[in-house]
């Protein structure tokens, strides 16, 4: 086959996170400009006449906002789309259940964005948390099968799955740290904890090799149930910016765009900071307990990364003392990071740019 007639090949990076899918990507003859892709984390199945009613009433809306994907007779809408029927972000379920939705989609998407023709190869690197990364296999399978051939807004796409490579939530950021501290990385104990929206895991390396390997349901989502229980009328999708900027400035104006009360605004508004201290108090205590238990041996240095962790960085700080730094001094770059989601692309970046090196290897 002659050079031009070579198919072209995309090389992807999926996290699955609780908040939003992030994914970072180019085409392989392009791999030292690569872009990222952001997504609602919304999942639903809808009938296919809905479908066509959402798509007519968005027209010259772009891409990633108009998403959906359809496999044999069951149509899904992912992402923000997927709000439009009123979908929630599956916090509850494993991620490797709407992984397949989440690939397609995203996958549909950057064919748009790169005008890449129908038929494409594609060398995918997605995590997933340690507990549910014995699916790796099933998720692989399902998407051997499923890329083949599948329905988008646009039409059939056939996607030829050439790589696939599934590591636990964390694996960009140890791989990166390994690699800045060359031979010192076998010689200490290292913990690398990701807080993220939907869960918190961690992994922890001794003498380079893998000696704890736990999940938990620990994300900051469980921060903001508890300030719904508390407040009134706030689910944590709303409550989320707000809290967000109040843990960040302590001012509680912070407030003032989700306070419902005509009448009784100022007293809404210190209910809501009353309820934010105490959750955030009660959740970082659990979260440091699990870790404590999670991880008994002693750590030479504690790398936290993940979306949740600047939010609750002086906490950690004031807990790990000298034994601590943050997102393995990842640097995103700026023209990649068109979301402006800084830090919480730093596990998906490292793993993109592990990816292309084994891409580059095998395809040398």
């Amino acid at each position: 086959m002659s050079i031009v007639n070579q198919p072209h090949r995309l090389v992807a990076a999926i996290d699955f996170g609780g908040s939003a899918t992030k994914v970072i990507y180019a085409l392989h003859e392009q791999s030292q400009t690569p872009a990222s892709l952001v997504m609602a984390s919304e999942v639903i199945q809808v009938f296919s006449t809905r479908l066509d009613c959402g798509q007519a009433q968005i027209v010259a809306v772009c891409p990633e906002n108009r998403a959906w994907v359809k496999l044999g007779q069951d149509c899904w809408a992912v992402g923000h789309f997927a709000k439009r029927f009123h979908a929630h972000a599956g916090l509850n379920q494993p991620k490797f259940e709407r992984a397949i939705y989440k690939t397609l989609a995203a996958i549909w998407v950057i064919q748009q964005r790169l005008q890449l023709p129908q038929q494409f190869e594609l060398s995918l690197s997605c995590v997933l948390p340690p507990n549910e990364y014995a699916d790796r296999d099933r998720v692989e399978r399902q998407l051997q099968i499923v890329l083949n051939q599948f329905q988008t807004a646009t039409g059939s796409i056939e996607v030829k799955l050439i790589q696939f490579d599934c590591q636990p939530e964390g694996a960009g950021i140890a791989i990166h740290y390994a690699n800045a501290v060359n031979g010192d990385f076998a010689m200490r104990q290292i913990a690398i904890a990701m807080i993220g929206h939907r869960n918190a895991s961690v992994i922890t390396f001794n003498q380079g090799m893998v000696s704890v390997f736990k999940s938990s349901n620990l994300g900051f989502i469980r921060c903001l149930e508890q300030i719904e229980q508390q407040t009134s009328g706030q689910p944590p999708e709303r409550l989320l910016p707000a809290v967000v900027r109040w843990i960040a400035s302590k001012d509680e104006r912070a407030f003032n765009a989700i306070a419902r009360s005509t009448h009784y605004r100022d007293e809404e508004i210190q209910q809501l900071v009353k309820a934010t201290q105490q959750a955030k108090a009660d959740y970082i205590h659990a979260l440091l307990s699990w870790l404590q238990e999670a991880v008994p041996d002693p750590i030479d240095e504690w790398i936290f990364a993940g979306g949740t962790t600047n939010l609750i960085a002086p906490d950690l700080v004031d807990f790990f003392g000298n034994h601590i730094s943050f997102h393995a001094s990842i640097e995103v770059p700026e023209t990649v990071d068109s979301s402006n989601y800084r830090h919480r692309l730093s596990d998906v970046w490292a793993l993109f740019q592990y990816a292309c090196s084994r891409h580059l290897q095998h395809t040398a």
